[in-house]
């Protein structure tokens, strides 16, 4: 037709942000939308229209009018030479392209004696699973202050550091100072309150005092700190109840001396222990879970400082598009991809964003675990996993809220980096994309279970077994039954927990002590 002529003359459109890149495989390639530019018609013929172009045959031989028509919708049958074989042309996105590729599935069909909707079911299977595969593999920047610092002045960089940009670019400087100092802010008021402010109010570490307190009399945690067994969940008292009925059994020695034994007989403080031990795993659990996910994302900054070139490579490119009725303003025409970055930059954002970022991971690690491990409560663990999680979201935070609509949409506009150097569903045909469905069948649930578990929970389990371990490491120690209590208590050297102490807690738990032991082991 001569819409078809048209097309054909005209010539292929130039690449474009692939923001739209998981509509494209599920309906743009199914042939339910247009293709987007940047797709470069990149596919391999089918067998019927190589074997056809071979013969030099027309791919229409053999099927009657009537097919032809079914097949085609309207139009005439268009000749295989329009589709060069290796990699499809943009040729292959023309009308005449796309009716011939429902004809050659209509082919492939009959071929394999299934029906066309059995066939096109398969082969969205096969693409469906090579589309999956290879989102495995591509790493993006996320929506944070973090990745904003990194992101920024390399567009600026691009741009040629233009006045509008630069003032974005340290804008996003500030909220990352903002971000560090406020979550590093908070950490050393944690660390601070559970070994400075506790130690001076007479605690010591809960370890497992009281846990499986349904096991007592008998079992190997049920004797508490101040000597005395459980018996029952009856005597068991969070710190500050049972700091205070120890104060007025205290006071009441001191007032009348000559009757310390019937005070001790006739007043009892009950014991300070753990609620439940299960919640308190369980929720140091659900704490792992940011932290892999925060963990994962400095991994993945790293990956991509490392992947790309050490090069000035441009990070932005204005296309113009031939097809612009999808066009709905000028930024559809702008790409923002990953590039390559100077060596210079490379060192900047190691020192201001990977190395503060990992700092704080750490320190919240610690310093979060403990603060759960210290919570006797089942209500108060179950609120508190909220809160520590609070501190690595910090960042998030300020970019919701501060960030700019502008630095938002590049972010958001910014293209992933594929790690993976193969690129399937750019190169496959149906027929690959259903062999692909087959192949994953014949392999069966043997070879296919092991991916029940994923990545990210078995880190989460490992980071959660290390960092409770951790903690019976530093502050625990086990007594005569078997259990674990705390370790000899002193007090600290200063009030005030010294900022280099505070950074050292990050791979030394241990704060320097002076003085007696104010509370000795029951042991």
């Amino acid at each position: 037709s001569s819409h078809g002529a048209q097309l054909r003359r005209q010539p292929p459109a130039p690449a474009r942000a692939p923001a739209r890149r998981g509509m494209w495989l599920f309906g743009e390639r199914a042939g339910l939308l247009p293709p987007p530019a940047d797709s470069k018609a990149r596919h391999t013929p089918y067998a019927p229209l190589a074997l056809a172009e071979r013969e030099g045959t027309s791919p229409t031989e053999g099927k009657d009018t009537d097919e032809i028509e079914f097949d085609q919708q309207d139009g005439d049958a268009v000749s295989s030479s329009q589709i060069p074989l290796g990699r499809r042309s943009s040729a292959f996105w023309t009308e005449e392209g796309q009716k011939s590729r429902i004809l050659e599935m209509s082919t492939c069909a009959e071929q394999r004696g299934i029906s066309k909707e059995e066939y096109a079911a398969r082969v969205a299977g096969g693409k469906m699973l090579t589309y999956l595969l290879e989102k495995e593999h591509e790493i993006r920047f996320r929506e944070s202050v973090y990745d904003t610092s990194i992101v920024l002045p390399q567009i600026c960089r691009s741009a040629g550091w233009p006045p509008g940009l630069v003032v974005l670019m340290f804008r996003s400087f500030l909220f990352l100072m903002l971000s560090v100092f406020m979550q590093l802010f908070i950490l050393y008021m944690l660390v601070e309150e559970e070994n400075i402010m506790d130690k001076y109010g007479g605690q010591m570490f809960l370890c497992d005092f009281g846990a499986h307190v349904f096991n007592c009399p008998g079992g190997v945690n049920c004797r508490g700190p101040g000597g005395t067994d459980y018996h029952d969940a009856g005597r068991m008292y969070a710190w500050n109840i049972y700091s205070t009925r120890m104060y007025v059994k205290d006071a009441f020695k001191a007032l009348f001396p000559d009757k310390i034994d019937e005070i001790e007989a006739s007043i009892d403080p009950g014991e300070y222990g753990l609620e439940n031990y299960w919640v308190r795993v369980v929720c140091i659990f659900i704490f792992m879970l940011s932290l892999a996910s925060d963990l994962r994302s400095t991994c993945e900054m790293i990956i991509i400082l490392w992947r790309v070139p050490t090069e000035a490579e441009y990070w932005i490119s204005y296309d113009v598009q031939e097809d612009v009725q999808k066009v709905s303003s000028e930024l559809d025409f702008i790409t923002f991809k990953v590039a390559g970055i100077p060596w210079s930059w490379k060192v900047f954002n190691t020192l201001a964003v990977i190395i503060p970022r990992i700092l704080i991971w750490r320190l919240t690690a610690r310093g979060g675990v403990m603060f759960l491990m210290e919570t006797a409560g089942i209500e108060d663990n179950i609120v508190n996993v909220t809160a520590v999680s609070f501190v690595l979201n910090l960042d998030e935070l300020i970019y919701e809220t501060c960030v700019s609509k502008a630095v938002k949409q590049i972010m958001a506009s910014l293209e992933p980096l594929v790690v993976s150097d193969s690129n399937l569903s750019e190169d496959q045909t149906c027929e690959e994309a259903i062999n692909i469905l087959e192949a994953d069948s014949r392999r069966g649930w043997s070879t296919s279970m092991w991916k029940v578990l994923p990545l990210t929970a078995l880190i989460t389990v490992g980071l959660s077994a290390f960092h409770i371990g951790e903690y019976y490491f530093f502050h625990c120690m086990r007594n005569e039954r078997g259990g674990f209590e705390s370790r000899p208590m002193k007090l600290p050297e200063s009030p005030r927990l010294p900022v280099s102490t505070f950074f050292r807690t990050a791979w030394d738990a241990k704060v320097t002590t002076i003085g007696e032991v104010y509370w000795p082991p029951p042991s």
